[in-house]
């Protein structure tokens, strides 16, 4: 018998990563996240390919990893933003000293969701920058409904 975890009675929660590689730039690119689907549960919240959609308001617990690669030494930045606009506290940058070296990066916060003015649902979605080219070989993103 097939358990269907879609649905109303079950928490939301869910998890998604792409390991493809993706390239960042000095601006900062939503990366796309519909590479595989490890955990989704509930109804409030669907992946798209470049963001979370948040079906349901609420309160919301946020995470998103990414690995990195630079062509050259400089600074990565990983953050969060809402339908195109960073979320200001969820900026990380490391700083990779020497071209080709690997950078990790994770964000977290907690966040409340409505519906937009115009009635559509959020979508949150995770952005790169770099201050020298580079490639991503893993970006995922956790999100589970609080309340």
């Amino acid at each position: 018998m097939k358990s269907n975890l879609k649905n109303c009675h079950y928490k939301s929660a869910l998890q998604a990563f792409n390991s493809v590689e993706q390239a960042i730039t000095a601006a900062p690119t939503p990366l796309t996240l519909a590479g595989s689907v490890t955990t989704d549960t509930g109804v409030a919240l669907s992946v798209n390919g470049a963001g979370l959609t948040v079906n349901a308001p609420g309160l919301y617990l946020i995470a998103a990893e990414l690995n990195a690669a630079v062509t050259a030494a400089g600074t990565v930045s990983l953050a969060l933003a809402l339908n195109g606009v960073k979320l200001a506290d969820s900026v990380r940058t490391v700083t990779a000293p020497a071209a080709g070296d690997l950078v990790s990066l994770t964000t977290v916060g907690v966040y409340y969701f409505g519906k937009c003015c115009s009635g559509a649902d959020p979508v949150v979605s995770v952005l790169a920058a770099a201050s020298a080219l580079g490639t991503s070989n893993l970006v995922k993103v956790t999100a589970v409904k609080l309340a």
